[in-house]
């Protein structure tokens, strides 16, 4: 175990560094090169993680709790059980990513990106995405199991939708572009108010909701 809070590691090279049950609270990781890291069970809450490079690392059971992680680059990682209450991940980018169990109440995510990734949520959270780049992606309930895509509503069925994210989005009640999206609530659902699914970027594909 290694602690380090409120330490100032701003621009240093941590490429497929080994950091698990690292305690890091508050510290400066501005711009810091992560590629590759393992960060198991590392503590990041209130954590400064603005312009850091995170893509291809492992994010298992890490608080990231009120943290900014603002212009973060984060593709093709994997975040599983994490803890993103509070933290600002606007205009960062999680491309190709799978976050699965994370808890996302309170985000602020104006202009990240999630094309392509896998977003599998387990708690009812609010969170804004506004203009949020889901191109792509493919966001779930828990445990829910692939649509058979035969049973899915057609483009044609949801002109009303008007989304320009190619996101599947699985609900029972959901609304796309510009106005407020609600997920089925329940204890194994989430719910996603106060925003809405803006294609922003990939403004040229449609999306398909999924009953």
């Amino acid at each position: 175990d290694l602690y380090l809070q409120w330490s100032v590691l701003e621009r240093s090279d941590l490429r497929k560094l080994k950091m698990t049950r690292c305690d890091l609270e508050g510290a400066n990781l501005c711009n810091v090169d992560l590629r590759g890291a393992d960060l198991r069970n590392v503590n990041l809450k209130n954590a400064i993680l603005d312009g850091a490079n995170i893509s291809h690392a492992q994010l298992m059971g890490v608080s990231l709790q009120n943290a900014s992680m603002k212009n973060l680059e984060a593709e093709d990682c994997h975040l599983l059980n994490v803890d993103l209450r509070g933290a600002n991940i606007s205009n960062s980018s999680f491309n190709q990513s799978k976050l699965e169990e994370v808890k996302m109440t309170d985000v602020t995510c104006e202009n990240a990106s999630f094309r392509f990734s896998k977003l599998l949520w387990v708690t009812h959270s609010e969170t804004c995405f506004h203009k949020a780049d889901i191109l792509g992606a493919e966001i779930r309930r828990k445990h829910e199991e692939p649509e058979d895509p035969r049973n899915q509503k057609t483009e044609s069925d949801n002109k009303d939708s008007r989304s320009g994210s190619g996101a599947t989005v699985s609900s029972s009640a959901s609304t796309v572009h510009g106005a407020p999206i609600a997920l089925e609530q329940g204890p194994n659902s989430t719910a996603l108010s106060n925003g809405s699914f803006d294609a922003g970027r990939g403004s040229n594909a449609s999306a398909t909701q999924v009953n």
